[in-house]
């Protein structure tokens, strides 16, 4: 079985005393010069279905010549974060230092 490997995206950085941030955790697989991302147990992730032929489309790519796997596997994690999230953060909470005006 390949070895799957974990990776992680920095979605938020903290922003003070009580506030770890927010990172998305994904796994992938490396086989053939390609990155997939799947689940803890290696299943690959399903995106969609293909129109042509109805299979299962996974989130997957060939690396680029002289590319990191785990650049790549980033890559993907962010594109995949950024379909699933399907709305805008812009009502957000702000967070503003409390240091006051100097």
């Amino acid at each position: 079985m390949p070895d799957i490997r974990r990776v992680t995206i920095t979605l938020r950085r903290p922003v003070g005393d009580g506030d770890p941030g927010a990172v998305e955790l994904g796994h992938y697989l490396v086989a053939d010069d390609t990155v997939t991302l799947t689940d803890s147990e290696g299943e690959p992730l399903r995106r969609g279905t293909t129109a042509r032929r109805g299979e299962a489309a996974t989130w997957s790519r060939k690396l680029r010549p002289e590319e990191d796997a785990g650049h790549a596997a980033r890559d993907l994690l962010w594109a995949k974060w950024r379909s699933a999230k399907g709305r805008s953060d812009f009502n957000r909470p702000l967070r503003f230092s409390s240091a006051g005006i100097v």
